[in-house]
């Protein structure tokens, strides 16, 4: 498959500039890293609808198709849920709505992500007591995890109410996921 790399030049008034810094949380200095990457996702989605691959037919389908480039090109996590939010100027609701299309449109695409960063989420966990475990993970993390636990007869996450974003399991739900995720549970220090 031919790879092609390209230089564009963008130009940028200040208020997008840190706007999108402000997005991303990097300081302006940093902001060509993003915005290459930005470029690359906008790049192949042209690319896809242009050469007939994936052309979107409504404006969902076009959102949807948008964020698993966003997904597939910006490093690490990016882009939260937050910054779903406010890239695609949405409430949470409908960013979540957002961010669950792409799970069930691009599920196979988007599976490695979601699987590395549950397996993050249970790395990071903390030992509440002998029976459960804590985890503060992004609401459309948690639904991922949720529909996992779901395949299972372990008891369901539980959402506190006083933290957002945070949720407790039964230690045989973090089992359990550390079983679906293709993990050791020795990788999970808050299940020893």
């Amino acid at each position: 498959m031919p790879q092609v790399s390209i230089t564009v030049s963008v130009e940028l008034d200040d208020d997008q500039h840190a706007r999108i810094a402000r997005i991303f949380g990097v300081r302006p200095t940093q902001m060509d890293a993003v915005l290459k990457q930005l470029g690359a996702a906008a790049l192949e989605e042209y690319v896809t609808a242009f050469s007939g691959v994936r052309s979107p037919q409504t404006i969902s389908e076009f959102r949807e198709n948008r964020l698993n480039q966003l997904y597939k090109h910006l490093d690490g996590s990016s882009p939260t849920d937050l910054q779903v939010e406010q890239l695609f100027q949405r409430k949470p609701g409908p960013a979540r709505t957002l961010i669950a299309g792409v799970r069930a449109r691009y599920e196979t695409e988007v599976e490695e992500r979601l699987r590395d960063e549950g397996i993050a989420a249970l790395e990071a966990a903390q030992k509440v007591d002998d029976g459960k475990i804590r985890i503060v993970v992004a609401d459309s993390l948690a639904t991922y995890m949720k529909d996992l636990l779901a395949t299972t007869e372990a008891p369901p996450m539980d959402k506190r109410r006083d933290a957002g974003r945070t949720y407790d399991l039964y230690t045989e739900s973090g089992e359990a996921l550390c079983e679906l995720l293709g993990i050791p549970t020795a990788q999970v220090p808050a299940l020893s």
